[in-house]
């Protein structure tokens, strides 16, 4: 293999296992080139003397900013410098990753993994996770310490609230696997392995003709109640176009066409989507104040950025309308009940909820053929009566 040079290190393309490109110009400079693509720069070297010098590798980075070529050149031939003085940098290294805290292991989890991979939304979910929950318990624990028996006890503990049991674990998995590769903890010995998961029963709340006589009635009282306004017609827009949460709190107007009748959205939990709109839909929308100065439909109240005032409004709201157990999300499935009710087909609801599998949807079927939901026939109709 001749000097790896930039030109070299790009030609190499990934084959069905990895493989290592040696320089021969350094001794034990050399690069990894992973089935995925991925070409990590690295240094293999021995340590101690006489006849028996057990072989380290140091791995260097990435290639790709910051690392080139000629710069993981540079420090291959630092750390050689610091073998020669008779020092060991892959095995201080291990070292020092040995002894990070759980608290460090989870900062690094959101700042390198959550953060580059996941959606706004999943990132903040997954650090209130780590800040209420998981840090609080192990946070001045080594991560490499941390056992099975620490794992099913916190899971245990939980049982009250199985999905967010669940959840945890399923995070922490993630973030020991993450571990082992990055050298924090040794291979195999993620300690989620074998905690059995509770059975979580899927909750589906929808809202009765009554109740959504009542939710309107509440709402028409927005401004005598001090209900922000855009709460109202953020909870109105979930009604009635099936929207998740996110989707229509932090809606940009570029993202409305009114004339066809659609929110294109960039990115949600499923990727990119059109949220269909309805006449009152449109209308809510078209009669809303745009700012010149932010591109959010619903502006916050104090500040850049979006409204995010809506929880405590909706608190107030679901109080007033004697809805206590109604959860925001449940709009939602009370748009996908009425549409089912009405005769729509499952494909149909779950191309109107944005759904990417057909399993997803499939929790509404029983509603297709229950007569106790024949009243609200007709989506659009039912909304638009019940609440003006």
């Amino acid at each position: 293999m001749p000097k790896l040079t930039k030109a070299a290190v790009d030609g190499a393309q990934p084959k069905a296992s990895e493989y290592y490109l040696w320089d021969d110009q350094l001794s034990g400079f050399g690069l990894r080139v992973t089935p995925k693509g991925s070409k990590i720069y690295l240094l293999r070297y021995r340590v101690g003397s006489g006849g028996v010098r057990p072989e380290r590798k140091f791995r260097i980075g990435k290639h790709g900013s910051p690392w080139t070529a000629d710069q993981a050149r540079r420090e291959a031939l630092r750390v050689l410098g610091e073998v020669a003085k008779g020092n060991d940098p892959a095995g201080a290294r291990k070292v020092s990753q040995a002894a990070i805290s759980f608290a460090d292991l989870a900062d690094r989890y959101l700042d390198e993994h959550a953060k580059l991979k996941k959606k706004p939304a999943s990132v903040a979910e997954d650090r209130r996770m780590v800040e209420q929950v998981l840090v609080p318990r192990f946070g001045q624990r080594r991560a490499k310490d941390l056992n099975y028996e620490d794992v099913s006890r916190l899971h245990g503990d939980l049982a009250e609230t199985p999905y967010k049991a669940n959840r945890i674990v399923a995070l922490l998995s993630k973030m020991f696997a993450l571990a082992e590769r990055w050298g924090v903890r040794e291979r195999s010995s993620n300690p989620c392995v074998g905690i059995e998961k509770f059975k979580e029963q899927r909750r589906e709340r929808f809202l009765s003709a009554a109740e959504l006589k009542r939710l309107g009635n509440v709402l028409e009282r927005g401004e005598r109640l001090q209900l922000h306004p855009n709460s109202v017609a953020i909870i109105r827009l979930l009604l009635m176009t099936g929207a998740r949460r996110g989707e229509i709190e932090g809606l940009h107007w570029d993202e409305v066409n009114l004339e066809r009748g659609v929110i294109s959205k960039r990115d949600t939990k499923t990727g990119r989507r059109e949220i269909r709109l309805s006449a009152p839909a449109s209308k809510l929308l078209s009669a809303w104040p745009q700012h010149v100065s932010s591109p959010f439909v619903f502006l916050a109240s104090r500040g850049e950025g979006h409204y995010q005032g809506l929880t405590k409004n909706w608190l107030r709201v679901r109080a007033e309308a004697e809805l206590p157990d109604v959860r925001i999300h449940d709009l939602r499935h009370t748009f996908a009940s009425l549409t089912v009710s009405s005769g729509a087909s499952l494909a149909i609801v779950g191309k109107l909820l944005g759904h990417t599998s057909p399993a997803t949807t499939a929790r509404y079927a029983h509603l297709a053929d229950d007569p106790v939901q024949e009243a609200l026939r007709k989506t659009s109709d039912v909304l638009s009566e019940r609440m003006g």
